[in-house]
């Protein structure tokens, strides 16, 4: 293990899915984002990009890897999902046409973002960093997503599930049945009313739409990296929310399979 790896190493975790599909983990962050490196023969595409308090995230992953990265793909536009990138790698960035507007003129001024990743002093930053110097990063020339996403012989359907956030994108590989599903399902605090485009309404419509596809794991985008497809049942849960109130504000609808679904109308 050379320098490089092991500066990595003593801040993210590297978790491996299987033998072409990596989880990077930025578990010393209070909220615990994770992206998803998918390899094929030196190639490699990445889902989200995390907060970008690592200076030379990207280069690091290509040194580690020994791959080259040159497509980025958002499941949606939040900062703790697109801030490691990086100009000089990344020559395709992804992203649903509703939210190409974050990228030019984030929604959050830097000071509110500074203060959520700090999260009174539970976060963990690495050796250089700067919190008063973060500032969120500007992403020009965004590509609308193809309908499939296609690396090697790797498939992943493009499926748009608004509800956290207007542009929010999950991707479903066909063949392993992976579903990547950013900040639309993850152990935790699933928030409904983080952004402004948040929809409670279009977040149901969303699971409606996927809860018939046979899923052998979730692959998450923060807490746990991945879920066996068997411990949680999109069918169950949507059908369980159709029959929940959801008038009060700011109210836990429902905490089923360590999910807490947190809605504002």
């Amino acid at each position: 293990m050379d320098s490089i790896e092991r500066d990595f190493l003593n801040y993210f975790d590297i978790e491996k899915i299987d033998n072409e599909t990596y989880a990077i983990k930025e578990s010393k962050i209070f909220y615990r984002a994770n992206c998803f490196l998918l390899i094929h023969e030196g190639e490699a595409i990445l889902i989200d990009a995390l907060t970008g308090v690592y200076s030379e995230f990207l280069k690091s992953l290509e040194h580690i890897f020994h791959i080259k990265i040159r497509k980025l793909y958002l499941t949606h536009a939040h900062y703790d999902h697109f801030g490691g990138f990086d100009g000089r790698i990344i020559k395709e960035v992804y992203l649903s046409k509703y939210e190409t507007c974050y990228l030019s003129k984030y929604y959050l001024t830097n000071k509110y973002v500074r203060k959520e990743i700090y999260c009174d002093g539970k976060s963990e930053f690495p050796n250089g960093f700067e919190l008063e110097k973060y500032k969120v990063k500007h992403i020009k020339n965004v590509r609308e997503f193809p309908k499939k996403i296609i690396i090697g012989n790797r498939i992943l359907e493009v499926i748009e599930t608004p509800g956290h956030s207007k542009g929010s994108t999950c991707f479903y590989e066909t063949s392993r049945k992976y579903f990547y599903s950013g900040d639309f399902l993850y152990r935790g605090d699933v928030d409904i009313f983080e952004d402004p485009t948040s929809s409670y309404k279009d977040f149901i419509i969303s699971l409606e739409k996927c809860k018939d596809l046979e899923i052998n794991k979730f692959l998450c985008g923060h807490y746990d990296a991945q879920i066996d497809g068997n411990k949680l049942s999109v069918k169950e849960l949507y059908n369980d929310l159709l029959k929940i109130d959801v008038s009060d504000k700011a109210k836990i609808v429902l905490r089923k399979y360590d999910i807490a679904l947190l809605i504002r109308h």
